[in-house]
């Protein structure tokens, strides 16, 4: 009777909760700069008169930053309050999502306490469209989506819609509270917009023509005394491989973009900027509507960018770096009864902080977990709320190969920026007198107290938000389907014929091969009309678990060893002057390399790839010894039938990587090739180590 009382209690609890509690409609944007909302004033041109309603009529946080620069890990801190490092969303290439059951979203807790529930656009996180727990409505289409003509999950029901997917949005969330507007209701819209390909719609297409974009200083940096990574500009067909990285030299400046007063130094910036132009519109419409209900002075609106994004300043494009067009961003509410209308807070305010600012609003308890904070005590201007002074602002390598991991520290006057993984000068700016982040005095010894102190706040809040240099994934590695152990195993001993114990024997076949005599066993020789060819099967394709790749080979020219795929995904090992490499392929010229520094031509070597699809590194071991552990920048995904089989000795498409192998035929001998789908490589090491070989006088013997 006692707990059926506490389990009563709590279920009232909530209900009231709830039905006191006000709407909430939360409206994302992408890619959306902190100063391009009209009422910043930074584009005089720029038209947002609802976006500047909710500024007008409520706060704007005019110092709001977001933890890491990045789609899906911003998006997992607004839903769960909490740094990457904690909910595990720290790239957006990995396919990552948050666990619910550890870091738990403000949807779901709202949805808990009686809140009808809806969402409505880019989710990103997976990368998967399907529905998610905490919403009682689901819409949503898989990764970035299109501006025209998407296939959207509408609650597990897949359905084309042709249009223009901002307009799309609105109406599809106008039409979810129109029905339930006679409860509590959250609504998170989550644009597509301002995305690239910035794509407007038709009725803006010529939004803006003829104005000038004014100029700003960073559009003229010529990065002289940034970090050396920032003026690297390598060839594409070289971009992705580790022993070239070192190999152009540095140039002392590099020259600007130009600018022109119709895009200022992006060739791109109006139709970023007529892209708001259908967000601001449905903020329009949306504001009808719960007038229109009586609703709308109870009824929370939010309105914020996922991160920021540079149009040129420092020459750059995209987000990511720790520069404040990236890591700043547009925050703005409106709710009249807590927040006094045209008011400004200056405190320093994170994307992390508004899932704690909801909950308390609506009177829901945060989790302990949650790291950010309400902030609704600072409109109390009777007490002196204590806040932060600063925030840990970071970045896990991601897509772009020459960005290092970044960790920063932004204070209100400084932001020091360091780079743990390379040997490289750190930034520091003042950003009182330096707005624009143009002079480095990282090196100058009149602030080498500054620079001491800002390593040491940086340090305590590494501590103090539980950093780690690798996040661990926030969900255990599915189960596959596949099968675990050896399911490949070709030995030559026997003449053509493979061993049987392969769950693709009966697929192999084998062309025009010699055998000769190999290290202790029979070879395979191939030559100009050789190859092993497997058909497509579901266990050989690394897309999926750990993907094991052993062979012992003979080299005596260049060539591929063995390749799977096309000219859009693919996985090769291969023999470059004279040197074993590995290669990873996703999205055509998306290329990642490991290559050996020592060539073994007209020597056996042993190799083994190592594939950790799930954990995104690759390794590379050469003769029992790992060369080479990277993080896999672009998981391979969906090696389907279409994509083919595997070869040995060639590239039978010649398009996995057709700038740099050559040639695609391999020559040499292979005493045998196995797969394997297992996490302990050690006996495999050990193998390969009592195999290692010792060359006396020209002779190769087995090392004992």
């Amino acid at each position: 009777m006692k707990y059926l009382f506490i389990i009563l209690a709590l279920f009232a609890n909530t209900m009231l909760a709830a039905d006191k509690g006000p709407n909430i409609i939360f409206i994302l944007t992408d890619d959306q700069k902190y100063d391009a909302m009209g009422f910043m004033g930074h584009y005089p041109f720029l038209k947002t008169p609802n976006i500047d309603r909710i500024r007008n009529e409520g706060v704007h946080f005019k110092n709001s930053f977001v933890t890491l620069s990045m789609c899906a890990p911003a998006r997992a801190g607004f839903l769960t309050g909490t740094y990457p490092q904690v909910n595990g969303v720290c790239t957006n290439v990995e396919g990552r999502e948050f666990n619910q059951n550890k870091t738990p979203s403000f949807p779901l807790l709202l949805q808990r306490a009686g809140y009808k529930t809806a969402f409505f656009g880019k989710w990103h996180l997976d990368h998967s469209n399907k529905p998610r727990r905490g919403f009682d409505h689901w819409i949503s289409f898989s990764g970035q989506g299109h501006y025209n003509g998407n296939k959207l999950n509408i609650d597990g029901r897949i359905v084309e819609n042709p249009g223009y997917i901002t307009d799309e949005l609105t109406n599809y969330a106008l039409e979810f509270i129109d029905k339930n507007s006679d409860k509590p209701f959250c609504v998170y819209l989550s644009h597509k917009a301002v995305h690239q390909p910035f794509t407007p719609a038709k009725r803006h297409s010529s939004l803006y023509k003829g104005e000038t974009v004014p100029k700003k200083d960073s559009f003229f940096d010529n990065l002289k005394d940034k970090p050396k990574w920032q003026r690297v500009s390598l060839p594409p067909e070289t971009l992705y491989r580790l022993r070239f990285n070192n190999t152009h030299e540095t140039p002392a400046v590099k020259t600007p973009r130009p600018y022109t007063k119709e895009n200022g130094s992006h060739p791109h910036t109006k139709d970023y900027l007529r892209a708001i132009a259908a967000v601001d519109e449905g903020i329009g419409k949306i504001y009808a509507l719960l007038e229109n209900k009586k609703i709308l002075d109870n009824t929370v609106i939010i309105f914020a960018g996922d991160n920021g994004y540079l149009l040129g300043e420092h020459q750059r494009g995209d987000k990511r770096v720790h520069y404040n067009e990236s890591m700043r961003i547009p925050l703005i509410m409106r709710y009249p009864a807590k927040i006094p209308a045209d008011s400004t807070l200056d405190q320093m305010v994170l994307n992390i902080d508004v899932a704690p600012t909801i909950l308390d609003i609506a009177g829901v308890k945060a989790p302990e977990i949650m790291q950010g904070e309400s902030c609704m005590p600072l409109f109390d201007k009777s007490k002196k709320t204590p806040w932060r002074d600063a925030y840990l602002f970071t970045y896990w390598r991601d897509l772009i190969p020459t960005l290092p991991r970044i960790v920063a520290v932004r204070t209100d006057r400084y932001v020091y920026t360091t780079y743990p993984d390379i040997d490289d000068v750190n930034e520091l700016y003042d950003l009182e007198n330096d707005p624009h982040e143009m002079r480095n005095l990282a090196t100058s010894p009149e602030h080498a107290e500054i620079v001491k102190a800002m390593e040491q706040k940086i340090e305590e809040l590494k501590k103090e938000t539980k950093y780690k240099k690798i996040v661990p994934r926030p969900r255990p590695e599915p189960q596959w389907g596949v099968q675990e152990g050896l399911i490949c195993d070709l030995e030559f001993k026997q003449g053509l014929n493979s061993k049987d114990q392969s769950v693709i024997a009966n697929k192999v076949k084998i062309n025009n091969g010699q055998i000769v005599d190999g290290l202790n066993a029979k070879a395979l020789r191939f030559g100009d009309d050789t190859s092993v060819s497997f058909s497509w099967h579901k266990e050989v394709t690394p897309d999926k678990g750990s993907y094991v790749i052993e062979t012992l080979v003979r080299p005596s020219s260049d060539g591929v060893i063995c390749a799977q795929g096309n000219d859009y995904r693919g996985l090769m090992l291969f023999i470059e002057d004279g040197c074993p490499g590995l290669m990873m392929k996703e999205y055509k010229f998306r290329m990642q390399f490991i290559d050996a520094q020592k060539s073994f031509m007209n020597q056996w070597v042993h190799l083994v790839a190592h594939v950790e699809q799930y954990h995104n590194k690759i390794s590379f071991w050469v003769n029992g010894k790992r060369i080479a552990k990277e993080q896999m920048m672009w998981p391979i995904h969906g090696v389907h039938k279409g994509i083919g089989g595997l070869t040995l000795g060639a590239d039978p498409s010649g398009k996995i990587d057709p700038k740099e192998i050559s040639p695609l035929k391999f020559h040499g001998d292979m005493q045998y090739f196995k797969i394997y789908r297992q996490k302990d490589l050690s006996s495999i090491v050990a193998k390969a180590q009592k195999l290692a070989l010792n060359y006396q006088n020209g002779k190769e013997r087995i090392q004992k």
